[in-house]
């Protein structure tokens, strides 16, 4: 009880950190995603400008 009590009650600082560290996991992830599927058409020698990637990416 004395344990569950001290975690739901856990500082303001702590939140924070826990939070930005998930943010910064999730931007790591997407970029590799973008990274792995830019790489994909440099190998298939597509021409593509950065603008298309990006919409392609998020079409």
């Amino acid at each position: 009880m004395h344990e569950e009590e001290k975690f739901s009650n856990l500082s303001l600082k702590d939140k924070t950190i826990i939070t930005s560290i998930i943010a910064l996991f999730l931007i790591i992830v997407f970029a590799f995603i973008f990274f792995v599927y830019v790489g994909i058409f440099q190998i298939t020698g597509i021409e593509y400008s950065s603008r298309t990637a990006l919409l392609l990416f998020f079409y």
